[in-house]
């Protein structure tokens, strides 16, 4: 009776895994690589999302772990920031790395926080620059004189409607893996399906830090990371 209990959660976590590499795959290949801009671009909305963690938590040693990840962003991104030949950004990032830093010198929450507000305006900002030497680089004199009635504001949104209709795609897509994971909580011994998921989790935590992610599978890691978390909280310590 064990036997025949197992055999069909073994294929449930098999066709579970099997979800996660095709949509993993999927995304890897589907997509052309990005220049340096686009690198170095990609790599800062992912200091960004960890500067504001670091805003968002109210325990110190946890805010200084996200700023840290921040600064490793940074610092992994100085070969793109120079490639891409856009020294406002890079002087309006290296600032946000320089408050980054003086943040997780600091032992009151409150202040670290002033120092991260500022980290995270300096590299938004950067981060707008970058677009903006981006968008003009790319762009044909007939093209830049066509909008010369537009400011750079309207410059910004248009690539985040492109990446909102990706990251729909990517949600879709997701959905399976998700579904995939919620049998595997529901019918798999309960360290086997802990196992399987702290090892999805934490292979995206590692894709998260690689210096050269684009923001497509970067997202892509993003949200299996939280539908994996989700389902760790649902599985728990199994003690019982």
């Amino acid at each position: 009776m064990i036997l025949l209990v197992f055999k069909p959660n073994l294929i449930t976590m098999k066709k579970s895994c099997l979800a996660f590499l095709i949509c993993y795959t999927f995304l890897l290949y589907s997509y052309k690589n990005y220049n340096a801009c686009d690198f170095a671009g990609t790599n800062i909305t992912y200091v960004l999302k960890q500067t504001q963690k670091a805003l968002e938590t109210e325990k110190i040693d946890l805010s200084k772990f996200f700023a840290y990840k921040a600064i490793n962003g940074i610092e992994k991104s100085k070969e793109q920031l120079a490639a891409c030949d856009c020294d406002s950004s890079k002087k309006l990032i290296y600032k946000g790395l320089d408050n980054l830093k003086k943040a997780t010198k600091e032992a009151s929450l409150f202040t670290s926080k002033e120092f991260l507000n500022t980290a995270y305006e300096n590299i938004s900002e950067g981060y707008k620059e970058i677009e903006a030497h981006r968008f003009h680089s790319n762009q044909s004199p007939d093209k830049l004189l066509a909008m010369n009635s537009k400011n750079m504001e309207m410059v910004i949104p248009l690539t985040l409607i492109v990446d909102d209709s990706i990251q729909k795609k990517i949600d879709s897509i997701l959905t399976t893996y998700e579904a995939s994971l919620q049998k595997v909580v529901a019918t798999v011994n309960c360290k086997e399906a802990k196992a399987m998921a702290s090892k999805i989790y934490k292979e995206c935590e590692a894709e998260l830090l690689k210096s050269n992610l684009t923001e497509t599978k970067r997202y892509y890691n993003f949200r299996t990371k939280e539908i994996t978390k989700k389902a760790l909280n649902q599985i728990g310590d199994c003690n019982n």
